[in-house]
C-alpha cells in the first residue's frame, strides 16, 4: 500500500505543478478566433495507383479497389 501511496502522491504533485501551465494553455486557445467564413484549399491529390486495380484479383476486385481509392481515399 506504500507504494500506491507514493503513485497518487507524485501524480498529484505532477499535476499541481502542471496546473500553471495548463491555465495559460488554456487562456491561449481561448483567444483564438476561428474564421468560419474561410475557404479551404487542399494542395493534396491522390496519387495514381503504382499497379492495375485489378491485380489483387484473388482478394479484392477491382471495383472495389477502384472504389477504394478513387472515393474513400480521396476523401
Amino acid at each position: 500500500m506504500i507504494n500506491l501511496f507514493r503513485r497518487a502522491f507524485l501524480f498529484g504533485a505532477g499535476a499541481l505543478a502542471m496546473t500553471p501551465l495548463l491555465k495559460t494553455a488554456v487562456q491561449g486557445a481561448a483567444s483564438l478566433e476561428i474564421d468560419y467564413g474561410a475557404v479551404l484549399t487542399y494542395p493534396y491529390a491522390v496519387p495514381a495507383l503504382p499497379y492495375a486495380c485489378d491485380a489483387n484479383a484473388p482478394a479484392i476486385d477491382a471495383q472495389s479497389m477502384q472504389l477504394h481509392h478513387d472515393k474513400h481515399h480521396a476523401a
